[in-house]
């Protein structure tokens, strides 16, 4: 999902690390290095609608987005794609369908107050 998101950029992510560890990203360069292992890029000229989903292939065909609940295997990787997302954003829509059915859900970056400066330190530069 992530190289086919490059890809689509018109980079080569070539290997991406499967799992990005929130709490070893101490700084905003530590930051810039993940982002271009997971994009083949620093994202720095993209800009646009993104939209973050959570997708499972079916092994017979076909995707399925998820929904992120307690089921959902827990993966650092996709909280720190969602984390990204969130960083870059000058504004966040939602429906209120989504509302409804997760009323939990909130635009503000996930994790604790160490684990989420590194990003909003990396939007800042």
């Amino acid at each position: 999902m992530f190289r086919e998101a490059a890809r689509q950029l018109g980079h080569d992510a070539g290997q991406a690390a499967m799992t990005i560890d929130l709490e070893a990203l101490g700084t905003h360069a530590e930051v810039t290095r993940a982002v271009r292992t997971v994009y083949g890029t620093d994202l720095s000229g993209a800009a646009g609608i993104i939209h973050a989903t959570a997708v499972w292939r079916r092994p017979g065909g076909g995707n399925i987005t998820l929904n992120i609940n307690a089921d959902t295997p827990p993966s650092g990787h996709d909280r720190f794609v969602l984390n990204l997302a969130r960083a870059r954003a000058d504004a966040i829509v939602t429906t209120g369908k989504v509302l409804r059915e997760e009323p939990s859900v909130t635009p503000l970056l996930i994790g604790s107050a160490d684990q989420v400066a590194p990003l909003l330190d990396w939007r800042r530069v």
